[in-house]
């Protein structure tokens, strides 16, 4: 890997940029887009974010990581057996996204906001997520990114949404402008499901 001191120089940056890495598979190759948002401050994302110590919630926890693992992975072993929650948009456990034409870009890569309540409660202190859908890329880790964006009363506002492993399960799915995306988050808390509404009614 090149060092980020020579990427800089390469590229010109002269402060902390946040790019997006999309690898290619068919030349093995990474292509690099620039986010150019000045009021937006990346806090946390994947391995490089810090833990949220909490010391009432910081229960110590019996189950290794690989058994952790396979507890998750079996959720997504029979993809032709998959059972959905029934679907409940109360804004916590449940919400809607329509899909707009600039969502339905394929050009560009577009991030899943999660409710705030949501994210405060339900997502604090993990650094990534699995969705589970009946669609394409079931079982796929998606990054949980939370940022600090500065509104123009100056005002900090807390974001938190997916972006890598989301990304790819968007293109992969062909989302079109009209549809509707449904999540649901259940039972275990690291699993989120999807399910497509098309704007054609076709699923």
């Amino acid at each position: 890997m090149t060092s980020e001191r020579v990427v800089a120089n390469h590229f010109g940056f002269n402060e902390p940029t946040e790019v997006i890495l999309d690898y290619q598979v068919v030349d093995n190759s990474f292509t690099m887009s620039v986010i150019k948002n000045e009021n937006l401050v990346i806090t946390e994302s994947d391995d490089s974010c810090e833990e949220e110590l909490d010391i009432s919630d910081n229960h110590s926890s019996e189950i290794s990581s690989n058994e952790y693992a396979d507890n998750i992975y079996h959720l997504f072993d029979n993809d032709s057996n998959i059972v959905m929650h029934e679907f409940l948009d109360d804004r916590f456990y449940g919400w809607k996204l329509k899909v707009s034409k600039t969502y339905a870009d394929k050009t560009k890569s577009q991030v899943m906001h999660f409710p705030p309540e949501t994210a405060k409660s339900l997502l604090r202190g993990k650094k990534y997520v699995y969705i589970k859908t009946p669609h394409k890329l079931n079982g796929i880790r998606c990054t949980i990114t939370k940022a600090i964006r500065k509104a123009p009363s100056k005002k900090r506002i807390k974001e938190t949404y997916l972006t890598t492993g989301w990304y790819d399960w968007v293109r992969a799915n062909d989302l079109m402008e009209g549809d509707e995306l449904q999540f649901q988050i259940d039972d275990p808390l690291d699993v989120i499901e999807v399910q497509i509404v098309r704007a054609n009614n076709c699923k």
